[in-house]
């Protein structure tokens, strides 16, 4: 799980300026293995259909589910993860500049969430949305999952993202921050290594339409 509820993010727009979004990310199991979230898809697929005719298709940012895909900070390559990721955004404010407010936030017992204290990666939680679906003269047809409110089940604290020190592989020719020339520019002693801490087409309503 991946969320932004109390500090919105700046997304890129094709048809327009930038904006502002709250939100949160799912990460659920593959939804050929799990009925559950095979039937969640197939939902949100069906709503689709019903809205554009079977026979219409997604634009290329049309569906909300998306197959998870990890890159090796090192190599840049990726993989698949077996997972899915599913999308739920609120903007900040609308079309026309009227400012929305953001998603509720609160624990298991309905208390008001503190704003204070990030939700991260791994948190149980459960999601209130509604449906928007939409026709795009650049983006294509498509839905997207307008986020309402949170309750937060589980909570796992958020830990800012860090890369191993050797993640990079043996090393290179090049600079070599341990020469006076560096120690000079840093004003002192340089830090050991260890220490620094590295910041598709129409699918049928029977199929689950990746």
């Amino acid at each position: 799980m991946f969320a932004h509820l109390f500090n919105p993010r700046t997304i890129k727009s094709q048809d327009g300026p930038d904006k502002s979004q709250y939100g949160i990310v799912l990460i659920q199991a593959n939804p050929e293995r799990d009925p559950q979230v095979a039937e969640f898809i197939k939902g949100l697929h069906a709503e689709f259909t019903d809205k554009f005719g079977v026979s219409a298709t997604y634009g290329p940012n049309g569906k909300p589910w998306k197959k998870e895909i990890k890159s090796d900070p090192a190599t840049g390559q990726e993989t698949l993860t077996g997972l899915t990721k599913i999308s739920f955004n609120r903007d900040t404010q609308t079309r026309g500049g009227a400012i929305l407010p953001p998603p509720s936030v609160e624990d298991a017992a309905g208390n008001p969430w503190p704003s204070t204290v990030a939700i991260g990666n791994g948190s149980v939680v459960r999601v209130g949305f509604s449906i928007y679906l939409w026709d795009s003269p650049r983006g294509g047809k498509g839905m997207s999952l307008n986020l309402l409110g949170v309750r937060v089940i589980e909570h796992v604290p958020y830990v800012p993202p860090t890369m191993a020190p050797g993640s990079f592989g043996p090393a290179e020719a090049g600079v070599d921050c341990t020469t006076n020339a560096i120690q000079a520019l840093a004003g002192g002693t340089p830090t050991g290594a260890s220490d620094v801490p590295w910041d598709d087409g129409p699918a049928s309503t029977e199929e689950i339409p990746f």
